[in-house]
């Protein structure tokens, strides 16, 4: 159950932190879309290099074979750029949801208010997941237009 006012509030209030993270997630994807084509024309550079620095190479998820630009992707970003940032957008929303109206006093008001606690906690939990949905379906839309045009 929610609140149409309660939600709209929380998107007027929360548009300036998604649209950072999805300006840096739409330029991670951008960035290691475009370095594709470098990394198939010195492949075997790329792997020595990784070879060098074994621990970093497992952290970011590079240990493994890179098989065409699908491996490439799920290797680079799904290995950690796409696992960390939702998550950091997720705590730091959550705490601008619930954590902060506690410890200013707000949340005293929207719980006296004639709406259930079910729909002022239950609004600004849709939002937080459809923000989650919305930032990865952007993420994948732009991934799949960039791929299909330059390669």
């Amino acid at each position: 159950m929610s609140c149409r006012p309660f939600l709209r509030q929380d998107m007027r209030s929360g548009r300036i932190l998604f649209v950072v993270f999805l300006a840096v997630l739409l330029f991670y994807t951008c960035v290691i879309i475009g370095i594709y084509d470098v990394y198939q024309q010195d492949q075997q550079s790329m792997q020595q290099s990784l070879a060098q620095f074994p621990e970093l190479s497992a952290a970011f998820g590079l240990d493994t074979s890179l098989s065409g630009l699908t491996g490439y992707l799920a290797s680079l970003l799904f290995g950690m750029i796409l696992v960390v940032y939702p998550l950091v957008y997720v705590l730091m929303t959550a705490v601008r949801l619930v954590a902060r109206p506690i410890d200013k006093g707000s949340m005293a008001c929207l719980l006296a208010s004639p709406h259930s606690r079910v729909a002022v906690i239950g609004s600004k939990a849709l939002y937080l997941a459809g923000s989650i949905v919305a930032l990865m379906a952007a993420t994948a839309a732009v991934n799949g237009v960039l791929c299909e045009v330059l390669y």
